[in-house]
Formats: C-alpha cells, structure tokens, sequence
C-alpha cells in the first residue's frame, strides 16, 4: 500500500467510542429487514409517532416510546422496535455518539422526504 501511495490506518477497539460500537450493535439487530421495512403500517406509525414526539422534545425517547405503546394498546416495546427499524432504514438519525437509550425526542430527526423517495438505496 505504501508503494501505491493508499493511507491506511490502524483501527483498534481503543480507538473507538464505546457509545458508538453500542448504538451500532443495537442498530445491527435489525440488519436485512430494512430492504422491506418501509410498509404502509410503518409509515402510518412514522407519522404517528413523529408527531407525538415533536410535542415531547425534552423527553427521552425510551420513554415516550412506553407511553406510546400504552395509549395505542401495543406491546410494550413495539415503539421502540418500529424507530429501531427507522433509524436502520435512516428513516430517523440521531448522533451515534449520544447514547441512544438516553436521547431526548429533540435530539433525533425525522427525514420524512427520504419515507416517499430514496429509500431503497439504505446501505448497511
């Protein structure tokens, strides 16, 4: 590599934060299912749960993520799983650096423009 001029670096487990290898793992879960993740009920719940959050922002996501569960009569983590599939499918992003658990609703985003055009093209 070094005749090629190509930089290369070396990369140990030091080297990374140990928030982010744990917002990966747990985004890693649901690799594969987001090639068909984005249903009509999906997105009725991005809709749903977008709106619930925006008039939420100071609280955390874990949270209102139970209350959601409880007032559409789901099961307890339903919410949860559905943003865990949206984040995969960067339907939501947030700062890999944050702990995901710990976020509040202001500090995720909802790309509504990507649910209706450029979603196929997700890489993992």
């Amino acid at each position: 590599m070094a005749a090629k001029k190509i930089p290369w670096f070396l990369v140990t487990d030091k080297a990374i934060d140990k928030t982010v290898v744990s917002n990966i793992e747990w985004l890693y879960g649901v690799k594969g299912y987001f090639d068909e993740v984005i249903t009509n009920e999906l997105s009725l719940t991005f809709e749903h749960i977008s709106a619930y959050f925006v008039q939420h922002p100071e609280r955390k996501v874990v949270e209102l993520c139970k209350e959601y569960d409880m007032a559409y009569q789901q099961d307890l983590g339903r919410s949860l799983y559905d943003i865990r599939l949206m984040c995969a499918a960067r339907l939501i992003t947030f700062d890999i650096r944050l702990p995901f658990h710990s976020l509040k609703a202001k500090e995720i985003a909802f790309r509504s423009e990507s649910l209706f055009g450029g979603h196929c093209n997700v890489a993992s």
